[in-house]
């Protein structure tokens, strides 16, 4: 089955909801132009709910229920993604 990356931006410091692909794969996670972006790697046109939160380093919270899906710097800050942990976040997995 053929392929696409897909992107998704988010905001920092925020918890969302997204609807991402039921087979999808985070592939990176970056900022560009100031703006924080995931890409997920995905063949799916089938979607659910999932949640990701955005912490800067620092920010204290609790990791259990997610797993960690990348880093990204933005004019000095630097934002920590982690996404529900049934998500496959690819070799980045931390459980």
């Amino acid at each position: 089955m053929p392929k696409q990356i897909l992107k998704y931006e988010l905001l920092p410091a925020t918890e969302h909801q997204i609807s991402l692909p039921i087979d999808g794969v985070i592939r990176h996670v970056a900022a560009v132009n100031e703006h924080l972006y995931m890409w997920i790697e995905s063949g799916s046109v089938q979607s659910y709910l999932v949640r990701v939160w955005v912490y800067a380093t620092g920010f204290e919270f609790d990791p259990s229920g997610k797993n960690y899906a990348g880093t990204a710097i933005m004019t000095g800050l630097v934002w920590h993604v982690y996404v529900q942990d049934d998500y496959d976040v690819g070799s980045r997995r931390t459980r």
